[in-house]
């Protein structure tokens, strides 16, 4: 019934507008309302701002604000975690980026890299104009949904995307690492993650077939960019196709650390 149900609504071209209508009621639960309340009541004020409930449910999926707060902490110290493993200390990198930064749930946490000239970038233009105005230690610049990005070559010495190649299509997948390597500076370092073999009995049968062959499984690449475009990577794929160009220095399975349910690949430019 649901796949019918996307079909129809596919067809009226009416798939983009039903997600997001779907997206916006998820914040008007009168429980959720008064939990995300009270949170923002007792969170600390000094602190980067919290962002409209509507912003993180397009960024984690549900309107929690606690979740997406603690989880965005414990990711980034999982990023300064991998990168120390390789010898690099995440406060002498000169510049980073995050690509598909969203409203901030990582970026937030980056407060005390004082010396790093920190960047983001999202196609939704509304979070970066949110994160222009209440994360001040952080540049912030809007990207469309294809490339290219507004940076010269050879500009970053580290770029994440966290839970990014998940929701894009193989074609934009494939345009996007074009795109990260050429702003990568040479020896730089990448970090990714993927949906990869602990979703796959979250797949249909025809799905999990496609997966053991090594070939992607995609959900609704039409509306690329959102969270309902679910996108499932085999590790042989990863290594032959996504990761072509850069040496894997790390490819790190889901759930070895909290909050981080997706594969996470370290990669480093050639």
């Amino acid at each position: 019934m649901r796949n019918k149900i996307v079909w129809l609504l596919r067809r009226a071209r009416l798939l983009k507008p039903a997600y997001r209508t779907y997206e916006w009621a998820k914040t008007l639960d009168p429980k959720t309302l008064q939990r995300n309340y009270d949170y923002r009541r007792q969170a600390q004020q000094t602190g980067v701002p919290l962002p409209p409930d509507l912003f993180i449910v397009k960024v984690i999926g549900f309107p929690n604000v606690s979740l997406f707060v603690e989880s965005g902490q414990t990711i980034a110290q999982v990023i300064e975690t991998v990168l120390a493993r390789h010898g690099v200390l995440i406060n002498s990198l000169p510049s980073m980026l995050e690509f598909g930064c969203g409203c901030g749930r990582i970026m937030r946490h980056w407060n005390k890299l004082d010396k790093v000239q920190i960047y983001g970038t999202d196609y939704n233009t509304k979070m970066i104009e949110w994160c222009q105005k209440h994360i001040s230690f952080a540049h912030f610049t809007s990207n469309e949904l294809a490339p290219p990005l507004p940076f010269e070559g050879h500009r970053f010495d580290f770029i994440y995307a966290y839970s990014v190649f998940t929701h894009l299509s193989e074609e934009l997948q494939g345009a996007w690492m074009r795109e990260l390597s050429r702003v990568l500076k040479p020896g730089g370092y990448l970090l990714l993650t993927v949906s990869g073999q602990s979703f796959l009995n979250d797949l249909s049968d025809v799905e999990k077939d496609t997966f053991l062959r090594g070939d992607l499984v995609i959900r609704y690449p039409q509306i690329s960019g959102t969270n309902h475009c679910a996108v499932f990577h085999p590790e042989s794929y990863v290594r032959s196709e996504l990761a072509k160009g850069f040496n894997i220095l790390d490819y790190i399975y889901a759930n070895t650390y909290p909050f981080v349910r997706q594969d996470l690949i370290l990669l480093q430019a050639c």
